[in-house]
């Protein structure tokens, strides 16, 4: 699986890993009511939660104490399964966020302009 490999690597290159994020490969442009939709929403939950999920659960053992989970979500979803997503990515983030705290793990989940704004001023620490 391509995330144990990136994993592997950052581990191998660095010992650990203080800000993973979680890049959206974008939206399905299938709507609900279409015969494709099943299909597209097997596809979208699997490219942008499912990912975002295995991502997080292997880095997790890289991360130590002030470091950040940053999930990119879409600014402006186009349909309702990418509005779905959108909020299960937002969602677990903030409960990650409760559920690492103690460990000095921020996580959050912001949009491509938000994460631009968050690059110039630097990761906040929870």
């Amino acid at each position: 699986m391509a995330v144990d490999v990136f994993a592997t690597a950052v581990e191998e290159r660095y010992g650990r890993c203080r800000h993973p994020g979680h890049q959206r490969d974008g939206h399905h442009r299938s709507p609900l009511r279409e015969r494709a939709a099943a299909r597209a929403e097997r596809a979208l939950i699997e490219d942008n939660f499912l990912q975002v999920t295995g991502l997080i659960r292997r880095m997790l053992p890289l991360m130590g104490d002030g470091s950040a989970i940053v999930n990119l979500v879409q600014d402006e979803p186009c349909h309702a399964l990418d509005a779905a997503v959108k909020a299960a990515v937002e969602s677990l983030s903030g409960s990650l966020a409760v559920e690492l705290a103690p460990r000095g793990i921020s996580v959050m989940a912001v949009t491509v302009e938000q994460a631009y704004q968050l690059w110039w001023s630097g990761i906040p620490s929870v």
